[in-house]
């Protein structure tokens, strides 16, 4: 129940950020003022993609870190339970696709009028 709201909030907060986008793009009367708003959305979601595969490492990283204090823990107690990795990168891996699609679909929204003002 949690997640599926979680992931509704996640997918409505990118509804909103991407109407806003085109509603700021689409207020932009000056020519110059709409290409520096275009070329500022454009670093926007390139430093967002940035961010999300960093993200993806340290994620990565985290699970290994926690599969080796399962193997530190285990040798004081040997009938210890291994971490559940798989369930952690799952609902990354969710969280990351709706990040990139979203962030692709405002990087897209961003490049279309940036070309369509030059």
């Amino acid at each position: 129940m949690w997640r599926a709201l979680q992931i509704t909030w996640r997918i409505a907060t990118w509804i909103l950020v991407i109407a806003i986008v085109v509603y700021v793009l689409s207020a932009i009367s000056d020519h110059n003022t709409g290409l520096v708003v275009g070329v500022l959305g454009l670093l926007y979601a390139t430093i967002r993609g940035f961010v999300m595969s960093l993200a993806t490492a340290m994620v990565q990283i985290a699970c290994g870190i926690d599969q080796h204090f399962y193997e530190l823990k285990r040798l004081w107690d040997p009938e210890a339970k291994p971490p559940d990795t798989e369930a952690v990168m799952g609902r990354y891996w969710v969280d990351l696709v709706i990040g990139s699609i979203f962030n692709g679909l405002v990087y897209l929204i961003c490049l279309l009028y940036v070309f369509s003002k030059l």
